[in-house]
């Protein structure tokens, strides 16, 4: 391991040579445990963590599935463009206000879109369905912050694949909120989608990098990590899938 080097301040040392500060590892026995590691129990290591990042991601989807309402709209439809609207009006909102502001999180805002954006159906979703709408808005507007986060645990609009679709996720505490805007969103024509989500794009570059482990018999090298003579594409997937396995917060 390379030493460590404390650059030396002019003023303070006199302009002298940078002064050489010993590391924890160096001479120590890290080293030579790693020297001690072979190619193989490397290889061995990456194939049972890649496969446990997949079977953990395999786990949240199968989690989602349970937890989450799911549809896709096309992106240019009435509620993707009233979330879309709504989340950029409560970011402008922050950005004024600053950290102790009151507005609560962005979810009851894209919630409040979603609920705009079904209005605009009018009738075209049911009368009952559309009572239902107007009468979740008149408590929206009725009800405080903390209120709302209670009843409202997520929604979000994202991006899918299909550059022509925007995916809709919410979480309802209240079942009969959760039925009506359900339906609505299935008489405006909208496609829902349950159970398993597929296989990420990351998840499938993380399945591919386990048949290569599988192929390869050899790992070369070891220089600031772990360096492979594979493709370095699906180690960039093992950590954004790190990063995103943690289940969102409801």
């Amino acid at each position: 391991m390379p030493a460590l080097l404390a650059a030396a301040d002019d003023k303070k040392d006199g302009g002298q040579e940078p002064r050489r500060v010993k590391s924890r590892t160096e001479g120590g026995s890290t080293d030579k445990k790693l020297k001690g590691v072979s190619d193989q129990g490397l290889r061995r290591f990456l194939l049972v963590m890649v496969k446990q990042l997949l079977k953990v991601a395999q786990g949240m989807r199968e989690l989602g599935g349970c937890l989450f309402d799911t549809c896709l709209c096309p992106v240019d439809g009435a509620e993707a463009l009233k979330m879309a609207e709504q989340t950029h009006n409560y970011a402008e909102a922050v950005k004024r206000d600053g950290k102790g502001h009151l507005h609560g999180a962005p979810y009851i805002w894209a919630f409040a879109g979603l609920l705009a954006g079904l209005r605009e159906r009018g009738d075209a979703v049911g009368a009952q369905n559309a009572k239902g709408i107007v009468d979740m808005m008149e408590w929206l507007d009725a009800h405080g912050v903390e209120d709302k986060m209670e009843m409202i645990r997520m929604c979000r609009l994202d991006k899918t694949y299909d550059k022509d679709k925007k995916r809709i996720t919410f979480v309802l505490r209240d079942e009969r909120w959760r039925q009506t805007v359900i339906a609505c969103c299935v008489q405006a024509g909208m496609e829902r989608k349950q159970g398993k989500a597929p296989a990420s794009f990351m998840e499938r570059e993380l399945q591919e990098y386990v048949v290569q482990l599988l192929e390869h018999q050899t790992l070369t090298g070891l220089h600031v990590g772990l360096m492979v003579n594979v493709s370095l594409r699906p180690l960039q997937a093992i950590l954004l899938l790190c990063l995103s396995a943690a289940p969102p917060l409801l």
